[in-house]
């Protein structure tokens, strides 16, 4: 409940506001030292978002949805659509800083969030996700 107070203190109460968008990119990055398949870690990896994303729909009494950035199926124009409407805040999730710099800036991301965060979208992150709304990722 406490975080829900801290989100609604940070931008104005606007009913219309019913939307959290789970940005998971960072914890998708495959590992070279598992001793797992790519395809077990992604299927490991899509699971560990989808349980992190309901944990942050029930702390928040948002909406949910996940915009995965590394999905070659994504445009511009159905990322930026989704990041607006309806849109209280981003939440963009930790794991490979390195992978979800190089997915923000190919899939558009980097420039498309600008206007969401202007209209007062709130924009939280987790280590990776921290570490890329700064000037530079040098800390990583």
């Amino acid at each position: 409940m406490q975080r829900v107070a801290l989100l609604h203190q940070m931008k104005p109460d606007d009913a219309s506001k019913t939307k959290l968008v789970y940005v998971p990119t960072a914890s998708m990055a495959f590992s070279k030292d598992s001793t797992r398949k790519r395809g077990e870690q992604r299927r490991r990896n899509r699971y560990d978002a989808k349980q992190r994303m309901a944990a942050l729909q029930d702390a928040y009494g948002l909406e949910a949805v996940m915009l995965n950035l590394d999905d070659p199926s994504l445009n511009a124009e159905e990322t930026s659509k989704l990041l607006t409407e309806n849109t209280a805040a981003i939440y963009v999730d930790g794991g490979n800083t390195f992978y979800l710099k190089q997915h923000m800036e190919s899939s558009g991301f980097k420039d498309i969030i600008k206007k969401p965060l202007e209209s007062g979208v709130v924009y939280m992150g987790a280590s990776a996700g921290a570490i890329c709304a700064g000037q530079s990722i040098g800390t990583a």
